[in-house]
């Protein structure tokens, strides 16, 4: 049977490997196996696979726990490696593009998040955003893409301060809300048009 290399693109920051004392060719391992509808490719199979010490290398640094001849699972440590790292700065990401407060309409104003990212009240919030985007790989894109659209509109339309707090936003699906924004960025004209 022939190994076919899929479309898979994988990014390495080089800090990752130099914090973590691994080489390009483990962390590949490790990211195939995380990824389980990857195909690693044959010479990286051949490298770290073909060789004993690469598994026990990777055992004895806390990533994998061999269990049976090139057979590993992935320890808490590798899993840690893709979902901590490009998780938060996802989540870093979407708390940074929601508006901290908006007018009231009152000549005051309302706060829309909690700027803190390691604020209490904020892990509730990054758990169901982390837990919603996992399923779906460019659902953070389209999220993000849909709340700079949202904030464009209702800056346009004069009625920034009508926007959801950010659990409420997530809570009611917003982003599935002002999806045809997408659709209407081309013709901005509608964003400026009073509809009252």
């Amino acid at each position: 049977m022939n190994e076919t290399i899929g479309p898979t693109k994988v990014s390495i920051d080089f800090s990752c490997l130099q914090n973590n004392n691994i080489t390009a060719d483990l962390y590949i391992l490790l990211f195939c196996r995380y990824h389980s509808n990857c195909i690693l490719p044959p010479i990286i199979k051949t490298a770290t696979l073909g060789d004993d010490h690469a598994l026990e290398y990777l055992e004895s640094e806390g990533f994998v726990k061999i269990i049976g001849d090139k057979q590993f699972s992935l320890r808490q440590k590798a899993i840690n490696l893709f979902e901590s790292n490009n998780s938060n700065k996802e989540w870093l990401e979407f708390l940074g593009k929601f508006p901290a407060k908006v007018p009231n309409g009152r000549g005051g104003t309302r706060a829309l998040k909690i700027s803190n990212p390691d604020s209490k009240g904020n892990v509730r919030i990054k758990k169901k955003y982390l837990d919603l985007i996992k399923s779906s790989p460019e659902l953070h894109s389209n999220i993000i893409r849909i709340l700079e659209a949202e904030i464009k509109m209702r800056k346009n339309s004069n009625d920034l301060q009508y926007m959801h707090n950010m659990e409420t936003w997530l809570n009611q699906a917003d982003y599935d809300k002002y999806a045809y924004l997408l659709e209407d960025v081309s013709n901005d004209d509608y964003m400026n048009e009073d509809y009252m």
